[in-house]
């Protein structure tokens, strides 16, 4: 494994979700992430972009909170309890998709979509959102969407 992508450590929380009721404007995974995290994330693709060859690291998520799911009023989420996330880059997947795989979620990214998922994290890092990359090109998984932390006072609202 790349030196840069094996030493990489990550910073912040990151959450991913999805919707119980299943109406069209809600379909897919949700992504949201603390500046930190968008930013540690930013770096960890960077690292792996530059490596030339498939890598993979794994994440901790954490379960969002309501405020945090709140923040496109879709209304409760699925229960799901997502505990990590794989991130796998191949420079020759010139797709961007997240998918469950035995109870794991796994997010592959190549060279051809690697921009368009530095600026989704860095859109969020700054408190951007409400925009969705997918489905996938073959259609065969489902959109995800991006979200901005929401804002308490002087912090994010966990």
């Amino acid at each position: 494994m790349n030196e840069d992508v094996a030493n990489w450590q990550m910073r912040g929380q990151v959450f991913v979700w999805r919707y119980s009721a299943s109406r069209s404007s809600n379909q897919g995974w949700h992504f949201s992430a603390e500046p930190a995290a968008c930013g540690a994330l930013v770096e960890l693709l960077t690292y792996m972009r530059s490596a030339a060859e498939a890598v993979h690291r794994t994440i901790k998520l954490s379960r969002p909170t309501p405020s945090i799911s709140s923040v496109p009023g879709y209304g409760d989420p699925k229960n799901d309890d997502f505990e990590k996330l794989r991130i796998i880059f191949d420079p020759f997947f010139s797709d961007l998709q997240l998918q469950l795989t035995n109870d794991r979620l796994e997010l592959f990214v190549g060279e051809e979509r690697c921009d368009n998922i530095l600026t989704a994290l860095t859109d969020v890092q700054n408190g951007k959102g409400d925009f969705a990359f997918g489905p996938n090109q073959q259609g065969t998984s489902p959109p995800i969407w991006f979200w901005w932390m929401p804002w308490s006072g002087q912090s994010y609202a966990r």
